[in-house]
C-alpha cells in the first residue's frame, strides 16, 4: 500500500488529477489490508477537496468498517449516506445487512430489511440466506425459520446454500419440528441423520 500511495503522490505532483476509480482503488486496498484508519483518512481528504464520493466509495468503506468490527462507525456512515441523499443501491443494502448480521446486530438488519421490502426493493436470495444464518447464529431459531418460510412470499426460491444452512442448524439444534418447512425430498437427510 505504501508503494501505491507513493505512486499516487507522484501522479498528483506531476499534475494528474485522481478520479473516483483512483480513490476507490486506494480505499479498497487499505480496507483489504486491514488499514481502515488510512482508508478513512483518504476519504476525509477526498471530502476536504470537494470531491463527491460515489456509492462504490461508500460501499468499500462500509465493508471495511464492518470487517474491522467498527459497527458504530459503519452505522454512522450509512446514516450519513441516507442523510446526504447518496444513491444507495442493492450492493449498499447487501453490504449493510451482511455487516450487521456478521457483527451480531441482527435486529438492526431485520429492521432495515423490512423497510426495504416496504419500499418495494427486492432482497436477493443471498441476502435472505445471510440473514437466516445470522439469526441461527444468535439463537433466534423461530425468526430464522419464519424468514426461511417467507422466502417464497418474496418471489424467491431458496438455493442449495439456503437449504443447507437451514438443515444444518435444524439438525444441530434438534429443532426437528420445523423440518416440515423443507420439501419432501429433503426429509430423508433429517430422518436418517445424514448430511
Amino acid at each position: 500500500m505504501d508503494e501505491a500511495m507513493k505512486l499516487f503522490t507522484d501522479m498528483v505532483s506531476i499534475g494528474l488529477r485522481p478520479n473516483d476509480v483512483t480513490y476507490n482503488t486506494l480505499i479498497d486496498g487499505y480496507c483489504k489490508k486491514g488499514r481502515i484508519k488510512d482508508g478513512l483518512a483518504l476519504f476525509e481528504g477526498i471530502l476536504s477537496k470537494g470531491v463527491k464520493p460515489d456509492a462504490i466509495t461508500y460501499n468499500l468503506l462500509l465493508h471495511g468498517l464492518f470487517q474491522s468490527g467498527r459497527v458504530i462507525d459503519a452505522k454512522e456512515l450509512y446514516l450519513e449516506m441516507v442523510k446526504n441523499g447518496t444513491c444507495l443501491d442493492i450492493t449498499t443494502y447487501g453490504t449493510v445487512l451482511n455487516g450487521l448480521c456478521k457483527n451480531n446486530c441482527v435486529t438492526d438488519a431485520l429492521g432495515i430489511s423490512k423497510n426495504l421490502c416496504s419500499m418495494g426493493l427486492e432482497l436477493g436470495i443471498i441476502t435472505f440466506t445471510i440473514m437466516i444464518d445470522a439469526l441461527f447464529d444468535v439463537g433466534r431459531k423461530d425468526d430464522a425459520t419464519t424468514l426461511f418460510a417467507s422466502i417464497s412470499d418474496n418471489g424467491l426460491v431458496p438455493n442449495v446454500v439456503t437449504y443447507s444452512i437451514v438443515m444444518k442448524n435444524l439438525i444441530q439444534e434438534e429443532y426437528r419440528e420445523t423440518v416440515n418447512l423443507l420439501p419432501e425430498k429433503f426429509h430423508f437427510l433429517v430422518k436418517d441423520g445424514k448430511g
